[in-house]
């Protein structure tokens, strides 16, 4: 075999791994990993993550290529924007109108479902944006 078949092989190797393997233990192994280990396993994880390990965003946002924030896909989307703003100033919106609170969360979860249909986001997108708008406005205490 010829060091490209090699090469090949061992990535291949790596992203088999990746599909299987728990998340804390690709982490350790990504945190050790150094030159062209290391990008193998960076390059496995993107690729899974795309499709059916989306969990592995947890333990990997770094790794989410050009995530755009709540606020970038707020401009323009006049109804989206009010419902962040809203949502900013949640502590005091759920103790003066909880019902207000919920709907400005939905208002800005559906949008992101509409992003990611319309594939302006794809799925790893609108798992870092649904986390950074937790960090915004916890739906748990703001109803369903």
């Amino acid at each position: 075999m010829n060091i490209q078949t090699d090469d090949l092989l061992a990535y291949l190797a790596v992203l088999e791994w990746v599909g299987i393997a728990d998340a804390k233990s690709i982490r350790h192994a990504y945190d050790l990993s150094t030159g062209t280990a290391r990008s193998d396993l960076e390059l496995g994880i993107r690729s899974v993550m795309m499709g059916d390990r989306l969990g592995l965003l947890e333990y990997f946002p770094e790794l989410v290529q050009m995530a755009p924030r709540l606020d970038q896909l707020a401009q323009g989307d006049e109804n989206f924007a009010k419902a962040l703003r809203d949502l900013r100033t949640s502590a005091a919106l759920q103790k003066r109108d909880p019902a207000a609170a919920a709907a400005c969360y939905r208002v800005v979860a559906r949008r992101l479902s509409q992003l990611q249909h319309l594939r302006v986001i794809v799925p790893p997108h609108r798992e870092a944006l649904l986390i950074e708008l937790a960090t915004v406005a916890d739906p748990k205490q703001i109803g369903p």
